[in-house]
């Protein structure tokens, strides 16, 4: 299956992207294996790409009073890392490949040109993001300082002016 098929069962960009928008998206991501216990993603460092789990299953875990705690599991099909890509804000966890795992890397610079054609990811991100905030604050017991009393559309524009500035 090639990445371009991989792209378009997510419905992240199925539901907004057009044929020669995820060819072009595939066309600037890259496959990458790895193996178990490699890390994909550290918290709290910068991110400047997100992931789509292809093959396998990865750990998202986040360090909680000196120890680490595992707060899902993602497998096939599955996107992790887009909080930070999208917003410009830190890691929010660490994810570890559980087993041997390959996953297609989207980086900041591919994405930047699909977001200016199809302004409507921006708000189709800014839902999935707001899923992931309420999981982060269901997990901290209160809001999370990523995207803290935020509405979805402030999280859209949030993601439009961060992505305005990639060029």
């Amino acid at each position: 299956m090639t990445d371009r098929d991989v792209l378009s069962g997510i419905p992240l960009f199925a539901e907004v992207l057009d044929e020669a928008s995820l060819t072009a998206l595939a066309a600037g991501a890259t496959r990458v294996e790895y193996d178990r216990g490699a890390v994909l993603i550290e918290e709290h460092a910068p991110g400047e790409s997100m992931f789509v789990i292809v093959r396998g299953a990865v750990a998202v875990s986040v360090r909680d009073g000196g120890k680490e705690r595992r707060v899902a599991t993602l497998h096939d099909g599955e996107v992790v890392g887009e909080m930070s890509l999208l917003t410009g804000a830190r890691r929010a966890a660490t994810v570890t490949a559980m087993r041997p795992t390959v996953a297609i890397e989207i980086p900041r610079s591919a994405l930047a040109p699909i977001l200016a054609a199809a302004p409507d990811l921006a708000d189709h991100f800014a839902a999935i993001i707001e899923g992931r905030k309420k999981e982060l604050d269901a997990l901290y017991g209160e809001r999370h300082w990523l995207t803290s009393g935020s509405p979805a559309s402030e999280v859209a524009e949030r993601v439009r002016r961060f992505f305005s500035r990639a060029g």
